[in-house]
């Protein structure tokens, strides 16, 4: 079953978007990879980042799946200030956080480094990122 991924993006979705905090914050713009087009600032988006190799036991049967994800306050405009509390949120609810979905269960979801970055769009509108790369251990 190749659900691991499926697995992780439900549940950290489902821990963000559920939690009453976050959406006073983001006013429930929780993303998986994009935002959809004309969506509001500030939102949190997270996306697979990278993954690194299967645990295996014996018999080379697959045991976890370790995948990193960058989860991240996204703000209009050269700003990291404003966006700091929904980049704290993301830590207190996601840091030693664990859970299950339909799809697998995550085991566990530590914070490996954090992400800040800016960038600017072709209009020249300044997008401030902050957040973290999440490492999650994943049973498919």
């Amino acid at each position: 079953h190749m659900t691991e991924t499926t697995a992780a993006a439900r549940w950290v979705y489902a821990t963000l978007s559920g939690d009453a905090r976050m959406n006073a914050l983001v006013g429930g713009r929780v993303f998986a990879y994009r935002a959809p087009m004309g969506a509001a600032y500030p939102c949190v988006m997270f996306q697979l980042q990278t993954a690194q190799l299967d645990t295996r036991v014996l018999g080379e049967a697959r045991l976890a799946s370790r995948l990193i994800l960058a989860v991240k306050a996204i703000g209009e405009g050269a700003d990291f200030v404003s966006i700091q509390p929904i980049a704290n949120r993301v830590d207190e609810l996601l840091e030693a956080g664990s859970g299950s979905s339909s799809d697998g269960v995550v085991v566990a979801c530590v914070r490996d480094m954090p992400i800040e970055m800016l960038e600017s769009s072709d209009a020249g509108i300044d997008y401030a990122h902050l957040g973290g790369l999440y490492r999650l251990t994943v049973q498919g």
